[in-house]
């Protein structure tokens, strides 16, 4: 065998052995963290000498048992050193950082590698004159030599003297000694006569040194790493819990100032409240009176469940030492609500066990009662509420069974969180505390409150309260507490659309709220005709059954199923409504807010509160505006048209003209805006009126007059008014 009849030294096969441990162990490393520059090149050198070690060493070159010629098997075992030392200054300069030593760091290779390959490759094959070839290449790499060590060991001196960092300094002198070393075997060999095994030896040695420095001194940076971010990690968590302090404080200070804002306006609203009921009792109930008394027990029992909620949160709890007839206070709370429930159309039952008492807050039992009760009202719209009150053993069961919209399953886990409300159920939904208060109440009581939903077909919920019975003794004094309804939504029977006069314009309201709907509906009724709906897909719905299309649309924005945005989109994007201007009411009344209801189409955005008298003249004006602006098309289009002699004709027939504006905008693509732009040049106004109209800057007029031009391939107004009416 080949293998077997070669002359392998031991001791540099050794050598290879370690090396090839610490290549792969450093080449791990690297790949484990190759943001470290210095071991990749340090790895590339520990490669090099691998093959150096193997070609010059390891095997005695030339073997007449290696079937190659002599001349390659002498370039093989003399060449692979150079290569090796072609690499030195890029590695010393990089492993030293001595960034002002650029020229070596990319072109000292070239003082080593060409001679090589001149003398190895060209000079040796021609002359086979091995000894010569070794004297003259190393002549130039020698002269190199000198020139780049002493650059370098200049470099660093300096260097010392301005930093004065020993560690530093020791390191770079360790390298250097590396590299000296290494450029001088060529001079034992050459000159001293020494096998190539023992030069070898002699080179490798000093930079196995070098390697376990270049180990140590890696140790020492990952436990420097692992002190810093053990420090980065404890002062972390200090800032934290500082910052945590800071949030708490904050909140606790807001929380504070919100609570006693809360406190202040309830001795207003007690003389509100008390005021109003003189009035009522003194000159008696309307339909008026009844919607602001409405409204403040509304806002009173707002108030109340923010001082619930403050409470439980501060571990203050009700006062538990009174004795309550349970079943007399839920029969007096459902006379209120078995009239609400019918105004619904509710099939509102019951099964009250009498004689049925706790010890109590009277407060907090009313709590428990009206909660339950409204929201099965709210999120009920057809078929029935049962309210049970059963015994069973010393405990009661408090029922309520609807057959409501239910709770989805993926919300079934926060609806006891205060201020959690599940959109698009209910129109009115509150604020998302009756739940969380009664489960603080119930919980409280040491009882337990349990609910299933959906029950039947994705529909219905049922909660249950499991409360202590308590058995009055004959010193007991019972709660005399006479238990009210926090709020009785009003029936929108009375929202009915109003009887149509064709001398009055129309207008369609769409508002969920069933207070705010029947107020609005009040006022406009009296001078127009007014179309209800109580969210953006039922308004929907009704302009596709309504004989006389509305001559302005007033939405609210935020509601259940389709809000105002949605509709708004949709409601400008059909040619057979685009026309008709859309105003948007809402409490949301940032800019943000105000500009993406603009962008949806609306050419007006009010905000909660305001006064009826500003919203019914905004209506009354923009009604008016729309009015003179289909007067003016029809003008302008019979004046174009030369058919003066139709005009009257042409006013009975003004929508359907609009229409087919609409139409022929949509047809070249305008959006909304710019459709609206085109209505407004039709009548012949100027860029800054119109930009006054619709509340933006003149630039933006212009820029959507510029896009419609490009859009139709005109270049005026007139052109314009030609094609959208052809």
């Amino acid at each position: 065998m080949l293998l077997s009849a070669l002359h392998v030294n031991p001791i540099i096969l050794l050598l290879i052995v370690v090396e090839i441990a610490i290549f792969g162990h450093q080449w791990i490393s690297y790949l484990a963290r190759p943001h470290e520059r210095d071991r990749l090149w340090h790895v590339i050198l520990i490669g090099g000498l691998i093959g150096y070690n193997l070609f010059e060493c390891l095997i005695t070159l030339p073997d007449p048992l290696i079937p190659l010629p002599i001349i390659w098997q002498n370039v093989m075992g003399e060449g692979f050193g150079y290569i090796v030392t072609s690499y030195i200054p890029f590695y010393t300069i990089k492993m030293m950082g001595l960034s002002n030593l650029r020229f070596h760091e990319r072109y000292g290779f070239l003082f080593i590698f060409l001679p090589a390959l001149f003398f190895f490759f060209v000079y040796y094959p021609n002359t086979e004159n091995l000894l010569a070839t070794r004297r003259y290449v190393f002549i130039l790499p020698a002269i190199y030599a000198i020139w780049a060590l002493s650059s370098v060991l200049s470099t660093t001196i300096k260097d010392y003297r301005l930093s004065q960092d020993r560690d530093r300094f020791r390191e770079r002198l360790l390298i250097f000694m590396a590299v000296l070393f290494w450029c001088s075997q060529p001079l034992v060999g050459a000159f001293a006569g020494a096998p190539k095994w023992v030069v070898g030896v002699f080179a490798n040695i000093v930079f196995l040194l070098l390697n376990v420095h270049f180990m140590r001194q890696t140790v020492r940076r990952l436990k420097s790493e692992y002190h810093q971010l053990e420090q980065a990690n404890y002062t972390l968590q200090e800032k934290v819990e500082e910052r945590t302090r800071q949030l708490e404080k904050v909140i606790e200070q807001r929380t504070s100032t919100f609570i006693s804002l809360i406190h202040e306006t309830r001795t207003p609203l007690t003389l509100i409240r008390n005021y109003l009921s003189d009035y009522i009792r003194s000159h008696g109930r309307s339909n008026d009176l009844i919607l602001v008394q409405n409204s403040v027990e509304k806002l009173i029992r707002n108030i109340q469940n923010l001082f619930d909620v403050e409470k439980l949160e501060k571990g203050i709890t009700y006062n538990h030492n009174t004795v309550v007839s349970f079943s007399q206070f839920t029969k007096e709370l459902l006379a209120f609500y078995c009239v609400a429930g019918n105004k619904k159309g509710l099939d509102v039952k019951s099964n009250i066990e009498d004689n049925v008492f706790i010890q109590a807050d009277p407060i907090s039992v009313q709590g428990i009662i009206t909660n339950l009760i409204e929201n099965s009202l709210k999120f009920t719209s057809d078929g029935f509420i049962d309210i049970q009150l059963t015994t069973v053993a010393d405990k009661f069961h408090f029922t309520v069974i609807d057959t409501g919209v239910g709770i989805p399953i993926s919300f079934q886990e926060k609806i006891f969180e205060p201020y959690y409300q599940i959109s698009g159920l209910s129109h009115n939904q509150g604020m998302g505390l009756g739940l969380p208060i009664t489960k603080n109440i119930v919980q409280s009581l040491m009882g337990e409150i349990l609910f299933e939903s959906p029950l039947c077909n994705g529909k219905g919920t049922k909660f249950t309260v499991i409360l202590a019975r308590y058995y009055p003794e004959e010193y007991d004094q019972i709660s005399d507490f006479s238990p009210q309804p926090s709020f009785i939504e009003p029936s929108s029977e009375s929202l009915t659309s109003t009887a149509m006069d064709t001398s009055k314009q129309t207008v369609l309201l769409i508002e969920d709220n069933l207070h705010m709907a029947n107020y609005l509906f009040i006022k406009l009724s009296g001078k127009y005709n007014v179309v209800w709906a109580g969210n953006g897909q039922e308004a929907l719905d009704k302009l596709k059954e309504i004989q006389v299309m509305p001559d302005l649309v007033l939405s609210d924005v935020m509601m259940a199923h389709m809000d105002g945005i949605r509709f708004a989109k949709i409601f400008n994007e059909t040619p057979s409504y685009s026309h008709i201007p859309l105003l948007l009411v809402s409490a949301k009344n940032s800019s943000s807010d105000r500009i993406q209801g603009l962008k949806a189409g609306a050419v007006d955005y009010i905000s909660k509160p305001f006064h009826s008298d500003e919203l019914l003249f905004r209506i009354g004006a923009v009604i008016e505006k729309s009015k003179n602006l289909r007067r003016k098309i029809i003008e302008i289009s019979l004046s174009i048209n030369g058919n003066s002699q139709r005009r009257t004709e042409a006013f009975v027939s003004q929508d359907a003209l609009l229409n087919k504006i609409n139409e022929n905008c949509r047809i070249y693509n305008l959006t909304p805006r710019e459709t609206t732009v085109c209505q407004h040049i039709c009548l012949g106004k100027a860029y800054k009126e119109i930009a006054e109209d619709l509340y933006i800057s003149e630039f933006t007029v212009k820029k959507h007059a510029q896009n419609i031009f490009e859009k139709l391939s005109i270049s005026s107004q007139t052109q314009l008014i030609q094609k959208l009416l052809s």
